[in-house]
């Protein structure tokens, strides 16, 4: 059974639905993070936001075990669209839009990796294939939709100032230095 909640927000309600019964979702969690660590690829349409009129859209290639791509393909502050980033073991390409890349040494990364932290609890399946956590390490709520396999399909995250929403694919171009 769900029912239908209503708080108001500026003097109109902001309704919302919320079931009766919340099932545990540990194991759903642990299983959506292990299916994203284990993956030989990732893609993530990622939309962030900190406030009504300030967004960013950026799209991240994530190839196992250490290899990342991106590029900011729209955003609200001038100038930011286009930049991208390329990481290939311990090094790093970067460009702002129109300019050439700028080579420097990285950390190597572990890719994939969640937009979750370890310490994510307090996780709840909330309907057909949609989980609730809470990650104290990030102070942030998410609502995670899983696909049929259990996979992350689609996150909601909302922290202090930040709004983010997640399209993910488990598949991924190639990732190579790029060409000068």
């Amino acid at each position: 059974m769900i029912k239908e909640t209503g708080i108001p927000i500026a003097h109109d309600p902001l309704r919302f639905r919320v079931p009766s019964r919340l099932r545990p979702g540990g194991a759903a969690l642990r299983a959506a993070t292990r299916a994203v660590e284990a993956a030989p690829a990732l893609t993530i349409v990622e939309r962030l936001s900190s406030q009504p009129g300030n967004l960013q859209v950026t799209v991240f290639h994530e190839r196992a075990p250490d290899r990342l791509g991106y590029r900011i393909v729209s955003s609200t502050q001038p100038g930011v669209a286009g930049t991208a980033g390329v990481v290939v073991g311990a090094r790093r390409w970067d460009r702002a839009a129109g300019t050439p890349w700028r080579a420097s040494a990285q950390p190597q990364l572990r890719l994939p990796v969640t937009s979750w932290g370890a310490r994510a609890g307090n996780a709840f399946l909330s309907g057909r294939g949609r989980l609730t956590f809470y990650d104290p390490q990030y102070r942030a709520w998410y609502r995670l939709r899983l696909d049929r396999a259990g996979r992350p399909a689609e996150l909601e995250m909302v922290a202090a100032a930040h709004f983010m929403h997640h399209a993910y694919s488990f598949r991924s171009p190639a990732i190579s230095p790029p060409a000068r």
